[in-house]
């Protein structure tokens, strides 16, 4: 029989994937199965590089696997030996069904740890400037769930309503209305300030505040969405947030690639204001047995070059290398190339530095450099995606360079619900293009696809996608100058 597994259950805090512990995602790096829920954000699932992934939904209103289901699925996959993260938004044990899930491995007689993490029923709220006790205002808070097991209401609001302290109710947003009258016909002054946090701790994160008795108009006419916190109690008219005037303020934005760009493109246009809807549309699979380029490596003197057309090209390359046994000093007499800013930078992260960079990031502009920089006799190793771009091979063939394609990694579209109401959606390759539309995504009439490289251009064409512009460069100063010029020949035009 094989050795049993261990689970972890892992709260993966609230919003945005950088609020988890760092215990969380080390144990989340290390793992063989993620089971995760509907509400985490996507992107931390690219810290699990190595393992299986399995969605088990959990979100109001749409199908979701049954808590017997998850159970069973936890404790079968830590029978046959593997560690298992139960990745659940929040905290595990904060109405996140935790403590069902530890109850049934304890029966089951499998290792289990918890690893806590942060609550929206605190988080949410303070992100947008409330805090739950204040020593002048709420010396306590009570959290309530709008839902139960038997998916009733609470019953004690005589209870609630004599508190005087912050209440806090979680997973409540379609019974506002009932909650908020409740408490007023059990006591509560129906002006008492109150406040809706929806997808708070993230840039899309929406803050509604009004009198008890007017929340639930105010909900309806801001059209928020789950999830969502309501707070009610002094300190909800509190707000203790700054205001930084930046750039991106207000500009919806939907990012599309492989998870290493959509993470780190992502947080750059957070960071500037954006309203960031991340979709990793592309999951990267490294090539575990590549004959081709294990031999390469072991002749890597023969090379005169090593050219790269991305960042998950260079984590490939140099990960065989580890693997080969490959001293990085056998490169000394190699230059390297990236096709853009971004790869380089991943090149660097392994202490060496870029020789060439085109000005423009194409594989056509890559392939021209190489040709110009190099004689026909000297060898050079192209390390890229199985389905690479042709105008890379077809330039160096026209010119008889010497050269070797070697495919480190393929891409496989990934199944995500892509977000339709954006005004702007940014693609990062043709590969990435047809996973958004073969998952379903639309680009609007009315928004625009801003796009990095002509091939990529091309591919949104065939779409018939009707407003496109190509950024000059992958880098997010690039693309926010982009969204600017679009934005003031939208302004000009309505002078």
């Amino acid at each position: 029989m094989s050795q049993m597994g261990r689970v972890s259950l892992v709260g993966a805090g609230c919003g945005d994937y950088d609020l988890i512990t760092v215990r969380g995602m080390q144990i989340l790096g290390e793992c063989d199965v993620v089971i995760y829920d509907a509400l985490i954000d996507i992107r931390l699932l690219s810290f699990a590089k190595k393992a299986e992934k399995f969605s088990v939904g959990k979100r109001a209103g749409k199908y979701s696997s049954t808590q017997e289901e998850i159970n069973s699925l936890i404790i079968k996959n830590a029978m046959k030996g593997k560690n298992v993260v139960r990745l659940k938004g929040g905290d595990p044990f904060v109405f996140g069904r935790g403590g069902e899930e530890a109850i049934a491995l304890k029966q089951a007689n499998i290792d289990f740890e918890i690893v806590p993490g942060i609550s929206s029923a605190i988080a949410a709220a303070e992100l947008a400037g409330i805090p739950v006790t204040h020593r002048d205002v709420s010396r306590s808070f009570e959290v309530i769930t709008a839902n139960t097991m038997r998916n009733d209401f609470p019953d004690d609001f005589s209870r609630l309503a004599s508190s005087d302290g912050t209440l806090v109710f979680m997973m409540g947003l379609k019974k506002i209305m009932q909650i908020a009258d409740n408490l007023i016909l059990n006591g509560v002054d129906k002006a008492t300030p109150s406040a809706v946090i929806s997808n708070g701790a993230t840039s899309r994160q929406k803050v509604v505040r009004a009198p008890l008795c007017d929340i639930a108009r105010v909900v309806s006419e801001e059209e928020l969405e789950p999830p969502a916190v309501f707070v009610v109690g002094k300190t909800a008219e509190l707000e203790l947030t700054t205001k930084l005037n930046k750039k991106l303020s207000g500009v919806s934005v939907c990012v599309t690639g492989s998870q290493n760009i959509v993470n780190r493109m992502s947080k750059l246009l957070e960071n500037d204001g954006a309203n960031v809807l991340s979709l990793p549309c592309l999951e990267i699979i490294k090539k575990a047995d590549n004959p081709s380029l294990k031999a390469a490596l072991q002749n890597i003197e023969s090379f005169r070059c090593a050219a790269f057309t991305s960042a998950s090209g260079v984590e490939a390359f140099f990960e065989a290398l580890v693997k080969e046994c490959i001293d990085l000093r056998r490169l000394s007499n190699i230059k390297l190339a990236a096709v853009g800013k971004s790869t380089a930078r991943a090149i660097e992260k392994h202490g060496i530095f870029t020789d060439f960079i085109p000005d423009v990031a194409t594989s056509k502009k890559l392939a021209q450099m190489l040709c110009e920089r190099f004689d026909k006799s000297e060898k050079i190793l192209i390390a890229r995606a199985k389905n690479g771009s042709d105008d890379l091979t077809k330039i160096l063939d026209n010119s008889n360079m010497c050269y070797e394609d070697i495919k480190v990694y393929e891409t496989k579209a990934l199944q995500l619900n892509p977000p339709q109401n954006c005004k702007y959606y940014i693609f990062a390759s043709t590969a990435g293009v047809r996973a958004f539309f073969e998952m379903g995504g639309k680009v609007n009439d009315d928004s625009y696809a801003i796009c990095i490289g002509k091939p990529t251009q091309n591919e949104l064409e065939k779409r018939k996608v009707k407003n496109i512009s190509i950024s000059k460069s992958s880098s997010v100063e690039s693309i926010e100058n982009t969204i600017f010029l679009i934005k003031r020949k939208n302004n000009n035009a309505q002078i």
